[in-house]
């Protein structure tokens, strides 16, 4: 029962694992979605309030196919050149000329731009808050006269208008959950979930057989320790104490199929009880049986204690066994009582039950008393 339900657990644990992992990558697949729109909808605001302010302002442009790395344009001041790092379309030199020129004849108006952008992402269903963020020589406007954009927004890289550097805008979107949501594909969830329907099905059908194996081996072991009922025969170097079967080889002691969990001198402390009459050992037998090479090197106070312990081990063993009980008869020794009412293995009744209740409650309500 003990491994099912660690196995249980576990499985539970590799589920809940899963659902997190999956949630995970499909909320990063949509918010990747997202930003990619965000970005490619602030470029298209970029082109689009270009055109518009281009016409309201007459600026002087030439039209060509052809690269070039110098572009001049003649202003009231005289010939103004633009030089490039690098050779660019001539189309592309003449937008980013006409950009630097419109900074300052006809700048970019936030509310405007914002309404352009706003635009197109509501085309494609993100309607969240959102803002744009436009610099001129270094100094930030706002769209709607906001502030920075909130530690939670998705801000998009800044993108330089004009040859020079000294026009960008900037925008960021405060997306929630249910945007993300919608940004899911069905198809991509209907594939994770598939394959971890799978992968939950391979880890059943191995839980299952693994489950199989131990019952298996249980089965075996209570095959191989249960001594017979016949006779009450039990194999060579086996000893029975009531329903305890002593394996002396091995040093071992089972209940039924159980093996008990006891130390080497809590074996001997059942051996001893199995030799003796109604099961008593006075405390001298204990501490010659247990400790006879270092009998008379150690003191009296000293053996006292390893006996207490070694009884306190013993006991803590037998606990689940209410039948067995170990008695201490004040300054002779201790008896092992098999209590017939109970029934083998620590199968109780239900009045025996509350009986073993109420006592176990009554004997630590006694030793509280005695400390006070």
């Amino acid at each position: 029962m003990a491994a099912r339900f660690k196995n249980t657990i576990g499985l539970i644990i590799l589920i809940v694992i899963g659902i997190i992992g999956v949630f995970y990558f499909l909320v990063s697949f949509a918010e990747e979605d997202i930003h990619m729109l965000a970005e490619r909808a602030l470029q298209e605001t970029i082109i689009e309030d270009y055109h518009v302010r281009s016409d309201m302002e007459m600026t002087y442009s030439r039209h060509g196919k052809r690269k070039i790395k110098n572009y001049q344009i003649e202003t009231e001041k005289g010939i103004e050149t633009f030089s490039f790092k690098d050779s660019i379309d001539e189309y592309r030199a003449n937008q980013l000329v006409t950009q630097y020129l419109l900074a300052e004849y006809s700048p970019i108006n936030p509310d405007m731009f914002m309404a352009i952008f706003n635009g197109k992402m509501k085309k494609n269903g993100i309607t969240d808050s959102m803002g744009i963020i436009y610099r001129y020589k270094g100094q930030p406007q706002y769209s709607n006269n906001d502030s920075l954009s909130p530690r939670t927004a998705y801000c998009t890289t800044i993108q330089f208008l004009d040859t020079r550097e000294t026009v960008s805008v900037q925008a960021w979107v405060n997306y929630n959950i249910w945007t993300i949501i919608k940004y899911i594909p069905l198809l991509m969830i209907f594939y994770v979930v598939c394959v971890l329907g799978v992968f939950m099905l391979l880890i059943l059908i191995y839980t299952y057989y693994k489950n199989k194996k131990c019952n298996a081996k249980d089965n075996f072991i209570a095959v191989e320790v249960k001594a017979p009922e016949s006779g009450g025969e039990v194999a060579e170097g086996n000893i029975r104490l009531e329903d305890i079967i002593l394996d002396t080889n091995k040093t071992k002691a089972y209940m039924g199929s159980k093996e008990l969990d006891i130390s080497k001198q809590a074996f001997q402390l059942l051996l001893l009880f199995q030799k003796r009459s109604e099961h008593f050992v006075s405390r001298d037998e204990i501490k010659k049986g247990l400790w006879a090479n270092e009998y008379e090197a150690l003191n009296e106070m000293n053996l006292d204690r390893r006996v207490d312990s070694s009884i306190n081990r013993l006991r803590k063993a037998l606990q689940d066994y209410p039948q067995y009980k170990i008695e201490r008869i004040r300054g002779v020794g201790y008896q092992l009582v098999v209590d017939s009412n109970l029934g083998k293995n620590g199968s109780v009744s239900q009045i025996d039950h509350y009986k073993i209740i109420v006592e176990k409650i009554s004997n630590r309500l006694r030793n509280c008393f005695k400390c006070l």
